[in-house]
């Protein structure tokens, strides 16, 4: 293209373009949801035979729940713009992303330590999209351990003055002080070019606070990462 040639991007309206860039962080946004459940179920598909093994029901039961995961995530993206959200538990969609982590975490040798109350901790907003939060924050904690020497998890639920807590805590090496004003921006990562995206924080943070909630990353003195979601307590 000869210098000074014309832009086509320079005929379109401010507005547009903005739509358009919005347009493709959706799409990644929703191809990075789908991707991690279905790696995970092709990936226990492809570990079983090449052990020449058989399922047990309980691994089937584990590879289901990633699929419906899957379902409820094109769902949820077909009603954007729909209301209906509600009042979820926060402990089930906690557990239910322990649950489709948990053979993730045996494999990198992490030890998960939940620590959810007995009594229900209620907040508002759609299971999907709270389990969403909850995968996204447990993936990364598992990326930034998987090769630490102490590799340890921990999900806490609790209140905190008017709203309902998650926190993730990690033994990873933490986030470099360069990086850390840029954690919730798309495309920014701290992985090896090619392992890692960079929407996983945008995703859950988006998510967080189209609930009216906020998710904050610390650095605690002992080392490691927390990550700390407050959300609105609904009764």
């Amino acid at each position: 293209m000869s210098e000074g040639a014309d832009d086509p991007l320079d005929r379109v309206p401010g507005d547009r373009v903005a739509e358009l860039a919005e347009l493709g962080v959706l799409t990644a946004t929703l191809i990075h949801e789908l991707r991690q459940p279905l790696f995970a179920v092709k990936g226990r598909l492809q570990l079983t035979q090449r052990q020449g093994g058989v399922l047990t029901g309980a691994e089937i039961g584990e590879l289901l729940q990633h699929l419906l995961h899957v379902e409820e995530l094109l769902d949820h993206y077909a009603g954007l713009g729909q209301s209906g959200a509600g009042v979820v538990d926060l402990r089930e969609p906690v557990q239910r992303a322990l649950s489709m982590l948990a053979h993730r975490a045996r494999q990198l040798a992490v030890h998960l330590v939940p620590s959810l109350p007995d009594a229900p901790l209620y907040v508002a907003g759609r299971e999907t999209a709270l389990r969403q939060v909850a995968v996204n924050l447990l993936q990364n904690a598992l990326d930034a351990v998987s090769t630490a020497e102490e590799r340890e998890i921990r999900i806490e639920l609790g209140e905190r003055g008017g709203g309902t807590v998650l926190e993730v805590s990690d033994t990873g090496p933490g986030v470099p002080e360069a990086l850390q004003p840029h954690v919730f921006q798309p495309f920014v990562t701290t992985k090896a070019e090619g392992t890692g995206t960079g929407l996983g924080l945008y995703i859950a943070r988006k998510l967080v606070q189209e609930l009216g909630g906020s998710l904050e990353l610390e650095q605690p003195e002992g080392g490691g990462t927390r990550a700390t979601v407050i959300l609105p307590r609904r009764s």
